[in-house]
Parts: structure tokens; C-alpha cells; sequence
């Protein structure tokens, strides 16, 4: 199971987030079409009427692990150290919030156009999520590069 964290993980993350996220939409549901993006494509081909069928937010869920589990799979390959991941999710995750919030006037005027606090940061931690993941993977890749380059060296 250690040989396949990010696999699980990231997808895992993504979903439960995803899945919060559908109960503190923002407005028109807007913050969580942007941050389950991955995921809810879907819906844009198929043209979704209602948004508020309850199957919505499962398939969204659903399709966003099957598009973040390859991405995870590639992580696990690439030995990406789980506190740098860790570290480049929290990041991610405050630059967003304090990036959408800070957008704004005021915190009120904030809430006042999306609902809550929760919205921005359910977003704000699928957002991060990304942006881990892409960092995730250049690092790695440039670590993988590295060792490879150690290695014929020697």
C-alpha cells in the first residue's frame, strides 16, 4: 500500500473535497464547477440540465478519480517525498484561499457573492490539490532526471 500512496490519495482527496464542496457551491455554483473541473467536464458534453440531481455530484466525483488516479500512479512512480507533496498542498491550498478571498473588497464582500467560507476553501483545497500535483511531477521528474544522471556518472 506505501508503494501506491498518491494513487489512492489524490483521487481519495479529490472526491471527499468534490463532495463537500457540491454543499457550499458559491454562487451559481461556480467555485465548485472551477475546482471539480477534473471531474465534472462531463457534463459540459453531455449538456446537464438540472445540476441539482442528486447524481450529479457522485459522477463528478466518480470521473474526477478516474482522471486523477493515472496522475497518482505517476507520482507513486516518480518516489515524489510525501511531506514535500504534503507541504506543496498546504501551500497551494492558502495561496488560493487568500487569493480568491483577497479578490475582494472585504472578507463580507466575499462571503456576500459566494455563501461561505467553506466555499472558498473547499475550492481552494481542490485548486491546491492541482497545482500539488503539477509541482508534484515537475519536481519529481526533475529528481528522476537527477538520479538517472547520478547514475551514469558513476
Amino acid at each position: 500500500m506505501k508503494r501506491h500512496f498518491y494513487v489512492w490519495c489524490v483521487p481519495l482527496v479529490f472526491a471527499v473535497v468534490s463532495l463537500l464542496s457540491f454543499q457550499w457551491p458559491g454562487d451559481e455554483y461556480a467555485l465548485w464547477v472551477a475546482s471539480s473541473i477534473v471531474g465534472v467536464w462531463w457534463g459540459f458534453i453531455f449538456q446537464v440540465g438540472d445540476i441539482q440531481q442528486w447524481h450529479i455530484p457522485w459522477l463528478t466525483a466518480a470521473v474526477g478519480m478516474v482522471v486523477l488516479a493515472p496522475l497518482g500512479w505517476a507520482l507513486d512512480r516518480l518516489r515524489l517525498d510525501r511531506r514535500l507533496w504534503l507541504g506543496l498542498l498546504v501551500v497551494g491550498t492558502i495561496g488560493m484561499f487568500l487569493w480568491s478571498i483577497l479578490s475582494y473588497e472585504s472578507i463580507d464582500r466575499a462571503i456576500r457573492k459566494n455563501g461561505s467560507l467553506q466555499a472558498y476553501l473547499l475550492a481552494s483545497i481542490n485548486m491546491g490539490l492541482y497545482l500539488s500535483i503539477i509541482m508534484g511531477l515537475l519536481i519529481g521528474l526533475a529528481q528522476a532526471g537527477l538520479r538517472r544522471r547520478r547514475k551514469n556518472a558513476h
